[in-house]
């Protein structure tokens, strides 16, 4: 079975670039409040190790575009193992 794909919000955080994925139960709007959002849009997380990840799309609540494969990446980062 298909999940339906996450809602995704990057916000700019004093420079640092920091990833929200969330699930439709919230618009982009109520998530982002007054931060100073970057990109928004949607994204599918990996089910199998061999998985892309993929960001595509646009807020309709916010009016902010994904920025696809920069956002991709980003979540990357995020989940995959850091070196301490």
């Amino acid at each position: 079975m298909n999940e339906p794909p996450k809602y995704l919000i990057v916000l700019d955080q004093g420079g640092c670039e920091c990833v929200i994925v969330f699930n439709c139960i919230l618009t982009h709007a109520q998530v982002a409040g007054d931060m100073n959002v970057i990109s928004a849009g949607f994204c599918r997380l990996p089910n199998r190790l061999n998985d892309n990840v993929s960001a595509w799309g646009e807020s309709n609540s916010l009016k902010i575009k994904s920025r696809g494969d920069e956002d991709a990446d980003l979540i990357l980062r995020y989940v995959s193992p850091q070196d301490d």
